[in-house]
């Protein structure tokens, strides 16, 4: 029998390039639970984002802990339920995937821009550098690397302005894009696991481009 291994999947890029539509329908796709970290921002924050104030790493580190909190957990539930997921009748769930050493299952979707990788850091529980964190005593993360899988949707600015325009009812200003390509970080580094997937095409396409590269990429987790 294959062995088998959960993951988690945060679909990162600036404002606008379409991290909760993909989110959402991947997570269909894949029948697994969905979140927008958006809705995991405080009051504070998203009145800072809401005047076009950009939030300083102080303002991001308690969003970002309880990001990781909620990845954490879908990792947990899923390695709680490794019996079930074993079983024969759970083979046939789009949820669980044939990767390259094993079968791999998603336990959940977050959207997020997760621009520096000090965020990515802190979201897959590899380290928090910050004053706040020693002030405060912030309880060790779990160390998720291998676990985390980021998709990072990237396209021309020109096109990601436009769909900011024309979107109603964001608390984030088109004014911020500038500011958010300045922050990005590109996730390169040996230790981030990434796919790079072009918002030029359609949902579809890019969900579809997602889920064959987890089974081509899951060499690379640590299933055991």
């Amino acid at each position: 029998m294959a062995a088998s291994a959960s993951m988690v999947i945060v679909v990162m890029g600036v404002c606008g390039v379409g991290k909760t539509t993909v989110g959402q329908a991947l997570a269909e796709k894949l029948s697994c639970p969905f979140e927008d970290a958006d809705s995991h921002h405080s009051s504070s924050n998203v009145e800072k984002m809401s005047q076009g104030i950009p939030l300083t790493d102080q303002d991001r580190l308690p969003w970002l802990i309880s990001l990781h909190e909620k990845l954490y957990a879908w990792l947990k539930e899923e390695e709680d339920n490794q019996d079930m997921s074993d079983s024969a009748s759970d083979k046939d769930t789009i949820r669980t995937r044939e990767g390259a050493t094993g079968r791999v299952r998603v336990g959940g979707v977050l959207a997020c821009s997760a621009l520096k990788r000090s965020y990515r850091d802190v979201l897959n529980g590899h380290k928090i550098e910050s004053e706040r964190q020693i002030e405060e005593k912030v309880q060790p993360l779990i160390d998720v690397r291998t676990k985390v899988l980021f998709v990072h949707l990237d396209g021309p600015p020109k096109l990601i302005k436009e769909r900011m325009e024309s979107r109603r009812g964001h608390y984030m200003p088109p004014s911020l894009l500038d500011t958010q390509l300045a922050t990005l970080e590109l996730p390169t580094h040996p230790n981030e696991f990434c796919i790079r997937c072009d918002i030029e095409e359609n949902v579809t396409i890019i969900v579809d481009l997602i889920i064959n590269k987890i089974q081509e990429t899951t060499i690379t987790l640590n299933i055991c």
